[in-house]
């Protein structure tokens, strides 16, 4: 997922280091990997371990019968 500086604020807060909960009523893909970005270890010369966040929530739900784990 592209992560941009507005998505790593949306995790910040002043009574705690980070938060995985974001600004929005939406769910955002982006700043769920901004999260998980705070997790990950840097080497000695400042690069981290290439990684990636698949977002795949969305396309597991059917409106008639819920969640049906198709793609997943």
């Amino acid at each position: 997922m592209p992560i941009m500086p507005e998505h790593r604020d949306t995790i910040k807060r002043d009574v705690a280091d980070i938060n995985n909960e974001g600004k929005s009523r939406w769910a955002d893909a982006s700043a769920a990997a901004a999260f998980l970005e705070r997790f990950l270890e840097k080497r000695s010369d400042g690069t981290i371990t290439k990684w990636a966040h698949l977002d795949i929530a969305g396309t597991c739900i059917d409106k008639k019968i819920g969640c049906t784990g198709f793609g997943t």
